[in-house]
């Protein structure tokens, strides 16, 4: 990957960060926060067999050669390769 790319990400990556850190709520306790964390898996768990299912379809997508490459552009842009 070349190393611009990798700044970029890591540029993301903080950004992403300091959007979460703005949310927390300094006011909520530890267990408000585990729970809540429980509840997030277990929608994300319920989640999986979909993905799956979804995952599935893109690889016959892929085999059957109804996708077409994309290239990432240096601008970000993702344009048909």
């Amino acid at each position: 990957m070349p190393a611009e790319r990798v700044v970029q990400i890591l540029e993301y990556a903080r950004y992403i960060q300091s959007q979460i850190d703005e949310l927390v709520n300094e006011d909520e306790t530890e267990e408000e926060i585990r729970a809540d964390e429980a509840h997030w898996n277990s929608q994300f768990a319920a989640t999986q067999d979909g993905l799956k299912k979804m995952a599935d379809k893109v690889r016959a997508e892929i085999r059957a050669g109804r996708t077409m490459p994309m290239v990432f552009k240096k601008e970000g842009k993702i344009v048909p390769g």
